[in-house]
């Protein structure tokens, strides 16, 4: 819990020294700051999948991630482009074209 009593916020204090200028290498792989990012970031605002030139005509596709979650952004027949969550965490290679699995 960090200074403020709020329990969303970690005390992060123990990796940063703002007096001498320095960051714990530890604040990069604290397993609590992970998970509170992947709440806090990830899980509650908007996140960049690809530049629309990586999907260029229907059909085409581009595999990204939001946290710890894949997804599929593919550009359909009319030219729209439609973002998927791959919800059935198997593989995605049951509806993609060959070579791409």
């Amino acid at each position: 819990m960090g200074k403020t009593g709020n329990k969303n916020v970690i005390a992060t204090d123990r990796y940063v020294d703002t007096e001498n200028g320095t960051v714990n290498r530890r604040i990069f792989s604290d397993p609590d700051i992970y998970q509170q990012e992947m709440r806090q970031i990830f899980a509650r605002s908007w996140n960049f999948m690809c530049h629309t030139s990586q999907i260029p005509d229907p059909g085409s596709y581009f595999l990204n991630s939001i946290g710890e979650d894949q997804v599929i952004i593919v550009r359909d027949r009319e030219g729209e482009v439609n973002v998927f969550l791959n919800s059935c965490h198997a593989s995605w290679e049951y509806g993609l074209p060959r070579g791409a699995r």
